[in-house]
C-alpha cells in the first residue's frame, strides 16, 4: 500500500495510513494521533525534528513543514535500513 501510496502520489491513502497506524497502536484514529506516532518514530531513528511541522498525512497542509536536514536524515534512514528500504525498491 505504501508503494503504491508513493508511486501514483495518492493523499486519500496517505491520510488513512496515518490514521489508522494510530488505531492500530491503540489510539484514536485522528491526525493528532497519527501526527504523534510519526514523530516519535522518526526520532527512533535520529532523525532531527526541529523546526518540522505536520499537520496531516497528505502534506497538502499550508501548515506542514519538513525542514530540507530532516529529509535529507530520512533518506539516509531509508536507505540503511532493511526494513524501511523495500520502500526504495
Amino acid at each position: 500500500i505504501v508503494k503504491t501510496m508513493l508511486k501514483t502520489s495518492d493523499n486519500n491513502i496517505a491520510e488513512t495510513l496515518l490514521r489508522m497506524t494510530a488505531v492500530e497502536l491503540g489510539k484514536p484514529g485522528t491526525f493528532e494521533d497519527g501526527t504523534a506516532l510519526v514523530r516519535q518514530v522518526l526520532s527512533s531513528y535520529g532523525i532531527s525534528l526541529d523546526n518540522f511541522e505536520m499537520h496531516d498525512g497528505s502534506g497538502l497542509s499550508r501548515a506542514d513543514r519538513i525542514p530540507a536536514a530532516t529529509l535529507a536524515q530520512l533518506l539516509d534512514a531509508i536507505t540503511e535500513s532493511p526494513a524501511l528500504g523495500s520502500i526504495l525498491e
